[in-house]
């Protein structure tokens, strides 16, 4: 549930960056080139951090 989270933030990350690019340079190659490159920086650091909070290790079963 939690990386399904992170990749929709992630592609919203990634789109708000691929138009702003886009808006400032109206160059549609540089503006996807961006858009991907903020798409993989947010995943990744997204993922690291539930991983490092520990949110994504499966939980312990108990005798």
């Amino acid at each position: 549930m939690l990386v399904s989270l992170a990749a929709t933030f992630s592609l919203l990350v990634a789109v708000v960056t691929g138009v702003l690019s886009w808006a400032a340079d109206a160059n549609v190659p540089r503006a996807v080139l961006y858009g991907g490159g903020a798409f993989v920086v947010w995943m990744t650091l997204s993922v690291s951090l539930c991983s490092a909070m520990g949110w994504l290790d499966r939980p312990t079963r108990r005798p």
